[in-house]
């Protein structure tokens, strides 16, 4: 969906954003090993901080990956980074971050901000749900360390009209979806801003070119996405979710998903 009232901003024309960082290459591909990550965080720190204080750099999920092998190469670079985390499953689920140490991240630092309590597709929750997913996020984190809590990026890039102004009355600020060419301040009361979600193919070169885009390589670029998002509407999200599971290695957390449907965890895609 393409956000509306889109402009352009001068800085980095996209905010990378990474998943799993692991030692060896994996066959999901929203996974980067740590030399992978270690080589665009090289890239990242030689780019112009972008403008109205955005992040260089944003991380969903909260996993132990983020927390084992891109906080050290974060730190060796000095680029602070915003986590995003699905605050139900921290110090929950195995694979996620404890609260000890998503609290070491904040010191060192990061921001932490949400990314829904449980995962859910937002646009998919009911009225009640959908305030629950909010409110519990963005609380919790906030009593937890203190600090405001006003910025949110879609689980599963899913969003609308209604999820934009549930997030305005919540008390959100800025919106991240999985577009990264979004640039807009919608009508809803919160800024919409886009994010490349970076896949395992990506070397340090490609990812510098992503950067820089600028006048026919970015029209290039977000004609490509448009496209790819008309074939998504066209085929419906259930037939795209399905395609998206058999094509990307997203396998691993099938069995979790069947045994704890309520925190409806690890659904995406992008």
């Amino acid at each position: 969906m393409q956000a509306e009232g889109s402009t352009t901003t001068s800085g980095p024309a996209v905010i990378p954003t990474y998943h799993e960082i692991t030692e060896e290459n994996s066959s999901y591909s929203y996974t980067v090993t740590a030399a992978q990550f270690a080589a665009h965080v090289a890239v990242i720190a030689k780019q112009k901080p972008p403008v109205r204080a955005l992040p260089r750099i944003t991380f969903d999920d909260g996993v132990q990956s983020q927390y084992r092998h891109a906080l050290p190469i974060l730190r060796q670079n000095s680029v602070a980074a915003t986590f995003f985390v699905n605050t139900g499953l921290i110090g929950v689920v195995p694979e996620y971050m404890d609260w000890a140490q998503l609290e070491e991240t904040f010191r060192l630092g990061h921001r932490v901000q949400s990314h829904g309590w449980s995962h859910a597709y937002l646009p998919d929750c009911s009225d009640v749900q959908l305030d629950e997913e909010l409110r519990r996020s963005k609380g919790t984190l906030e009593d937890k360390f203190g600090a405001v809590v006003d910025e949110i990026s879609m689980p599963g890039g899913r969003w609308d009209r209604r999820v934009l102004d549930a997030c305005a009355r919540t008390g959100y600020r800025r919106v991240y979806l999985s577009d990264p060419w979004a640039r807009s301040a919608a009508n809803t009361g919160v800024e919409v801003v886009g994010r490349l979600m970076v896949r395992s193919t990506m070397g340090g070169e490609e990812l510098e070119r992503a950067l820089n885009a600028r006048g026919a390589t970015l029209l290039m670029a977000r004609t490509k996405y448009r496209l790819k998002e008309q074939i998504k509407g066209l085929i419906g999200h259930g037939l795209y979710h399905r395609l998206w599971l058999a094509l990307s290695g997203y396998n691993k957390f099938a069995d979790d998903n069947q045994r704890t449907p309520e925190l409806n965890f690890r659904q995406k895609p992008k």
